[in-house]
Formats: structure tokens, sequence, C-alpha cells
């Protein structure tokens, strides 16, 4: 099928619809299906989906356009001229790598989408990632010095029982 952007006199909300042409032979055409997606609903969808509150989601499309962006300036631009999708403008079905922008390190992922002419692209500061795993060492760090706390007491406590009856 065939994806249009739409925008009713050029004002949001954007919709975005797919046309699929209905043939009854291989050249008589006798209609199409039309889906409108209207993207501020879209956007809703996107955030009732638990991800980072720093995340970037974008919708690319195969000619490199963006029909979905959290956003509104970015629609319709080419990926290549917006800063955070500019990481990833390759066709290629998987693709996860890290980039930089603005001196902030970003981990994007790019999924080529296998009903449309699309792919999602996704990009999160490494940040996110940095302050899960802070987190974990010091809990770690935590356990362990508690844990070495634990078995001095219970050393000592074993040395004075097992040395009373030798001392009696």
């Amino acid at each position: 099928g065939k994806i249009v952007f739409v925008a009713k006199d050029n004002y949001y909300p954007y919709y975005l619809s797919i046309v699929q042409p209905i043939f009854a032979t291989d050249i008589d055409r006798m209609g199409a299906i039309v889906i409108n997606i209207n993207i501020q609903k879209l956007a809703k969808l996107f955030l009732n989906v638990d991800t980072p509150t720093e995340q970037c989601i974008y919708i690319i499309n195969d000619d490199n356009k963006i029909i979905y962006s959290e956003t509104q300036a970015e629609i319709f631009c080419d990926a290549a001229n917006v800063p955070l999708s500019a990481g990833i403008v390759d066709a290629e079905r998987r693709n996860t790598r890290n980039f930089s922008y603005n001196g902030t390190d970003y981990t994007y992922s790019s999924i080529k989408s296998s009903l449309f002419q699309w792919r999602y692209v996704s990009a999160v500061p490494m940040s996110f990632y940095s302050e899960s795993t802070t987190s974990v060492t010091l809990l770690l760090f935590i356990l362990f010095i508690a844990s070495l706390i634990i078995s001095a007491f219970i050393s000592f406590y074993i040395s004075i029982s097992t040395y009373k009856p030798i001392g009696n």
C-alpha cells in the first residue's frame, strides 16, 4: 500500500493515511482501503508504554521522513536533518548502536516494520542505563560490607564458644 501524510490546512493534528488499492483484475481498479491514524492518538499510545521519560521515539518511513515524533516540529522532516534521529539512517532490519550528540551519549535502536514501509527508532541516553547499574553496584557493595560484618561477629562468637570448654 501507499502511505500518505495528511494535515488538514497544514494544522496539527496530522493524520497518517495508509492507502491500499483494490483491483478486480491486474488493470481494473475497484477502489481502495484507507486507514487514517491520528498522530496525536498515536502519541498517547506511546505514552502508555512503560519507557524511560528521556527516550525519544521516532517512526521513519522508507523515504527517510519522520512520520512520528514527540516533537511536533520534527514531523515530516528529513530524518538526516533531525539530530536525534540522524544516528540511524540505514534500512537494515535491526540496528543498535551508540551515538553522541551535544556531549550526551545515546543508544539507538532501530527495527523495520514487518507490516508497513517504515522503521521504529528509539534513542535513549546512556545515563539511563548507568543510573541503573550505579544503584545495583551500591546495593552489592552494601551487601558485601554487611556480610563481612556478620561474618566477623559469627567468627568471634564461634571462637569464644569453642574456647570456653578448653579454658575450663
